[in-house]
């Protein structure tokens, strides 16, 4: 998508787009999140001298939907004749819902009694905590450093992106219309995959980071934004490699930590 806003949405590019949206489908119903993104996309990469050409918008949006329903619609016709539905909802849920705790647990549980603003806040925490690893049946965590190490990572970003954010606002550089399009598809892609994760969440107790995996490539371009808006002046390259080194010592630790677990006995959930 970010190619065919700097490049243009060529018929081969949209093509190629639709196959791997297709794909997606294929193996995960999450990367649902990946068809509005796409419109959005493509249309704001349809453009003629400064307007949008609305036929050359509709011509790639009709390449990938074509593509999706050749590639992925068996599987959906499946689904329908199987189950219903062309996503199994119902049956999912059925499933889903006979191990897994909901909202109302924790609302009802006269040992917890929580409120949803508490609920939100305990999704969010445990998932931030899932983001940089949480182990066995999603109940093996690191030790309190390494999680540290993380939100210190995300602290630099956090100042990197302000402080790009303050020198520009300094300098009145104006952001060109192509770096303005990429990052509204950027943010999008993240606000449809939170939007659907707090949706599954107010459902089931889900919190996990696996889910908002679609969402990496919006995540990874904040992440080394923020860390690149710290990289100025004589010191600049320190921030970037300094967050470099913090993820290699995490990843050294994780894999340290993954290779230990694998050899303990886990009781069924």
């Amino acid at each position: 998508m970010v190619s065919g806003l700097r490049e243009g949405f060529t018929p081969r590019r949209v093509a190629w787009l639709g196959l791997v949206i297709a794909l997606a489908l294929l193996s995960k119903t999450t990367c649902l999140a990946l068809i509005p993104v796409a419109i959005v996309a493509v249309t704001l990469g349809s453009r003629a001298e400064r307007a949008i050409d609305w036929r050359r918008a509709l011509l790639g949006l009709l390449i990938i939907a074509a593509i999706i329903t050749s590639v992925w619609g068996w599987w959906a016709i499946r689904n329908v004749v199987l189950y219903g539905d062309p996503l199994a909802t119902a049956a999912f849920e059925e499933v889903f819902s006979k191990d897994r705790a909901t909202p109302q647990y924790f609302y009802s549980n006269p040992q917890a009694t929580f409120s949803p603003p508490m609920y939100a806040q305990l999704v969010a925490r445990v998932t931030l905590l899932s983001l940089w690893g949480v182990f066995g049946q999603a109940c093996e965590y690191m030790p309190p450093l390494y999680y540290a190490l993380g939100k210190l990572l995300a602290a630099f970003a956090l100042l990197g992106l302000l402080a790009r954010l303050l020198r520009g606002w300094q300098s009145r550089t104006a952001i060109d219309a192509q770096s303005v399009r990429i990052w509204v598809v950027l943010g999008l892609m993240l606000g449809v995959v939170l939007a659907m994760f707090t949706a599954f969440n107010a459902s089931f107790f889900q919190a996990q980071a696996r889910y908002l995996f679609p969402a990496n490539a919006a995540l990874a371009a904040v992440f080394v934004a923020g860390l690149s808006g710290l990289a100025a002046g004589r010191w600049r390259p320190l921030p970037v490699w300094t967050g470099v080194a913090i993820l290699a010592i995490m990843t050294v630790w994780v894999l340290d930590a993954w290779f230990t677990l694998s050899f303990l006995p886990f009781e069924s959930f």
